[in-house]
């Protein structure tokens, strides 16, 4: 990405955060590869900018959206925690628990929306190349 931004040009992404409720869902699929092969926090966002040499803009957490409902009622039921040490869970227990945390997720994101106090599940990153901006912007 970087090589393909123009000076004075922005990188803006979007990546998970950690730890957040997405992080604390065990055996939640799209914390597998090939979805989010890693996770990230406001520190990794920062060091990224300085190993890279981009100026930071903003780095922070992404208010949660509608479409996060599931996932962030998931992470409220679910009777076993994950996390970066552990974000796998073996065995059939752990099976059930997942799926009845899925299946109680949806009724209440359909029927609720949004948890209240819904927290972040991403963080934007949004940084500048050095340089003054190329032709044509």
């Amino acid at each position: 990405m970087i090589r393909c931004l123009r000076p004075g040009g922005l990188l803006v992404l979007a990546v998970p955060l950690c730890p957040s409720p997405l992080t604390a869902i065990p055996n939640h699929l799209v914390n597998l590869p090939p979805h989010h092969l890693s996770w990230w926090s406001a520190e990794a966002g920062a060091t990224l900018c300085r190993v890279l040499g981009l100026e930071p803009l903003r780095i922070g957490p992404v208010p949660a959206s509608p479409n996060a409902a599931v996932v962030l009622w998931m992470a409220r039921l679910t009777l076993l925690r994950g996390g970066p040490a552990r974000p796998l869970r073996r065995g059939w227990p752990a099976l059930a628990a997942t799926a009845l945390a899925y299946a109680g997720a949806r009724l209440l994101a359909r029927v609720f929306g949004l948890p209240r106090g819904a927290a972040p599940i991403d963080i934007v990153v949004v940084a500048r190349k050095p340089g003054p901006p190329g032709p044509g912007g």
